[in-house]
């Protein structure tokens, strides 16, 4: 073309890939993927809420893992430094860094049930703090023994984790279905 004028045509091949679909969508509503299905369970009267952004995928579960048994499940595919959830109100009893947990939160949510937060980029709260469900607690991110962004949560009984006395269930079959 020269001065804006087009010289040639080229023919076009039209395909349809997907025919349109009517539906009415709503803007501004939390929207999870099918695999995602887990963020809202009912354990009893206890409501759990999923504790990272969707979408979302357990890629580990709760399962002998390289000779050892990996006590809880990794969530993945959210982004480096997306929020980390409270799955219910409680008490955070225990935050730090350790060289194979990275920077970890531990939230006690009464009844005898502690969560863990594992490989952390950044912690948010404070020990001692009162945190709402769905507060952020940290940051995601790949600290400790991690391979790749990722949370690590547990979920403990009894006492808070590693403690004499405390237990370890499968989050995905206890509180989520995953």
């Amino acid at each position: 073309s020269s001065n804006g004028e087009i010289k040639a045509y080229l023919p076009v091949k039209e395909e349809v890939l997907r025919e349109p679909i009517n539906e009415v969508t709503t803007v501004g509503t939390k929207q999870y993927p099918s695999y995602s299905g887990y963020n809202y369970v009912n354990v009893g009267n206890d409501s759990y809420s999923w504790p990272t952004v969707s979408p979302s995928i357990v890629y580990s579960g709760y399962k002998y893992r390289w000779g050892k048994m990996h006590n809880g499940i990794d969530i993945a595919g959210i982004p480096h430094g997306s929020p980390i959830y409270a799955v219910k109100e409680g008490i955070v009893v225990e935050t730090g860094s350790h060289y194979s947990l990275g920077l970890y939160v531990y939230v006690d949510h009464g009844n005898g049930v502690i969560t863990q937060y594992m490989h952390m980029s950044k912690i948010l709260v404070k020990q001692g703090q009162h945190v709402s469900k769905e507060q952020v607690v940290g940051r995601a991110g790949c600290t400790g023994s991690c391979t790749g962004t990722h949370l690590h949560l547990g979920i403990w009984l009894n006492a808070p984790p590693y403690q004499p006395g405390s237990s370890v269930v499968d989050p995905c079959k206890s509180v989520f279905r995953c």
